[in-house]
């Protein structure tokens, strides 16, 4: 086999270094036994009875294998508390390396839904938008309160929404359903898109809304499948900020779910980066559901909610 000679040079000096330390070795060991055989033959010299030298040496004999075990005690420590280290350092790595492929593989409705139109809302402002995602085993029940007004000439006939799921699902199965908060009226539900990560929805008002004319729309749908049990590290979103060009005056976000959530943390996308917010979540347990909320004044930015789900 071909070595070159860097690798050839590089073998040599380990070899020298492993020499020069077994050397090193052996003089030790050479230098303790000629200092344990003169402290024999210095005690045999002394003028004591023979029982009593023997009790000498055999005294003598214990503390050097005392010493010796102390020693292989105190490097075993030394090699545990390295490994530990080295495994804690490797364990942490790994937890990592698995939180990203779990969120990796878990966004793909984020990412489908940002590059499928429609892109913006224009002609409405919201007061108050509230979201909140309810887990239970692994499916989802997501619902959406709306209060805002028309903000550009004409009349709104529907409010159009956008919604995505990391399980491929389809109209049937989502159930939706929709009212108007005001008078708790129902309205009527009308995909614009089904695709299986994706839902174009339009929420019809029960009349036209006119410019400067406020509304209240409550709107909810199960998704199931989208937050796997199995996935133990997961993610949800609020693209809202980004969407409603018309502006918001305060985002509620919260999640519920029927098992542990912890380190819970809210990041903001925006122009491109994504930092850690200023604003981060709050996580309580509630009879046995654990939700997080935050709240948002006037936001702009896509938030990302990173959590972990204890089972």
């Amino acid at each position: 086999m071909y070595k070159d000679k860097g690798s050839s040079s590089i073998e040599h000096r380990e070899d020298r270094m492993q020499v020069q330390d077994e050397i090193s070795s052996v003089g030790k060991w050479l230098l303790y036994g000629a200092t344990y055989s003169g402290a024999v033959i210095g005690i045999w010299a002394l003028p004591w009875s023979t029982a009593l030298k023997g009790a000498a040496v055999f005294i003598l004999i214990l503390i050097v294998v005392l010493g010796i075990l102390v020693g292989q005690q105190a490097r075993l420590r030394r090699r545990i508390v390295e490994s530990g280290t080295e495994t804690q350092s490797l364990k942490e790595e790994i937890s990592e390396l698995k939180y990203a492929i779990d969120l990796t593989d878990g966004m793909v409705g984020l990412f489908y839904s940002l590059s499928q139109p429609p892109d913006a809302d224009h002609d409405h402002h919201f007061f108050e938008i509230e979201q909140e995602y309810r887990i239970d085993g692994d499916d989802a029940t997501y619902s959406f309160s709306f209060h805002g007004k028309r903000v550009t000439d004409g009349q709104s006939a529907v409010l159009r929404v956008k919604i995505s799921g990391d399980a491929p699902a389809d109209a049937a199965t989502l159930v939706p359903e929709a009212r108007d908060s005001s008078t708790d009226a129902r309205l009527q539900v009308v995909f614009m898109r089904d695709d299986p990560y994706l839902k174009v929805i339009d929420i019809v008002f029960s009349r036209p809304v006119e410019k400067d004319e406020s509304f209240k729309v409550h709107f909810t749908l199960r998704w199931a499948g989208t937050f796997p049990r199995a996935r133990r590290s997961d993610y949800l979103f609020s693209h809202w900020g980004m969407y409603c060009q018309g502006g918001i005056d305060r985002f509620i976000g919260t999640l519920s779910a029927d098992v542990q959530v912890r380190n819970a943390t809210l990041e903001e996308i925006e122009n491109g980066h994504r930092s850690r917010s200023r604003i981060q979540p709050k996580t309580v347990d509630r009879r046995g559901r654990y939700q997080v909320s935050w709240i948002v004044e006037n936001p702009t930015a896509l938030y990302l909610l990173r959590f972990e789900k204890v089972v």
